[in-house]
């Protein structure tokens, strides 16, 4: 399983990805 991510770390990718998105969003529309 190397070439291939395992699904949970592609979970977690898309999850940290998430929060870092909201996180940017939320700094920058809110000033």
């Amino acid at each position: 399983s190397l070439a291939v991510p395992e699904p949970s770390t592609m979970i977690g990718s898309l999850l940290m990805f998430s929060v870092f998105g909201a996180v940017w969003a939320r700094k920058r529309f809110a000033a």
